[in-house]
C-alpha cells in the first residue's frame, strides 16, 4: 500500500497528533522494563519474584572480589503481570531510570542462567513502536535492529538509523503499511 504524507490536511494534522501522543506515552515507560518468558508463581507475592530474578542476573555479571548491584523492593514502585499463558509477561516500573539502566547492563547475563533459562528483558514499548521494530526487523535490507529509550535504531545497508514514527520508516525505503501498524484510518 502506498502511503502518502498528507501535510497541512486534517488528515495530516490527525496524524501528526497521533504519533505525538505515541512518543509521550512512550516517554511515560521509560521507568518500565518487560520480563518475557518466565515462570511465575501466582500464589505467591510478583516483587519477590522480580527482585530474585532481578538479583540473580546481577550476581551471574559479577566479577571476582566485586560486590554485585544490589535490588531492593524499595527499587520498584510497583510490577505486575500482563497477557495470558505463553504470552504472559511482567511489567516492572522502577522509581529511578538508573536501576532501568542497571537492568540493561546486566541483562546479557540471563544468557548464561539455568534457573532463568530463556527469560529475556526487553523495554516497555507502545503498540505502534513494538510494530514498528517488527516491520524493520522483517525487512531483507536490515542488519541490525534494536531499542534504546523507546527509539527503534536500526542499520540499514551499513548506515545507522532512528526510526521514532513511520514516517521515519520512508529513511529506509519501507512503505508502511499503516493498516498493519494499527493506523487504520490514515490508511
Amino acid at each position: 500500500m502506498c502511503f502518502k504524507r498528507r501535510r497541512g490536511t486534517d488528515q495530516g494534522q490527525r496524524q501528526d497528533k497521533r504519533y505525538e501522543y505515541d512518543r509521550l506515552e512512550q516517554y511515560t515507560r521509560r521507568e518500565n522494563v518487560r520480563i518475557h518468558k518466565w515462570t511465575v508463581d501466582d500464589s505467591s507475592p510478583l516483587t519477590p519474584q522480580v527482585l530474585e530474578l532481578l538479583n540473580h542476573m546481577a550476581e551471574l555479571g559479577t566479577k571476582d572480589g566485586e560486590d554485585p548491584i544490589q535490588f531492593r523492593e524499595s527499587d520498584i514502585s510497583t510490577c505486575h503481570g500482563v497477557g495470558v499463558g505463553a504470552k504472559k509477561q511482567t511489567i516492572v516500573r522502577f522509581v529511578s531510570r538508573a536501576k532501568v539502566r542497571d537492568v540493561f547492563k546486566m541483562k546479557k547475563n540471563l544468557k548464561d542462567s539455568v534457573k532463568f533459562k530463556g527469560t529475556f528483558i526487553t523495554e516497555d514499548m507502545t503498540a505502534l513502536r513494538m510494530k514498528l521494530l517488527q516491520v524493520v526487523k522483517d525487512d531483507k535490507e536490515t542488519s541490525d535492529a534494536y531499542t534504546i529509550n523507546g527509539n527503534v535504531h536500526v542499520t540499514y545497508r551499513k548506515k545507522k538509523v532512528v526510526i521514532a514514527s513511520p514516517d521515519d520508516l520512508f529513511k529506509i525505503n519501507i512503505d508502511p503499511d499503516m493498516e498493519a501498524l494499527g493506523l487504520k484510518s490514515f490508511a
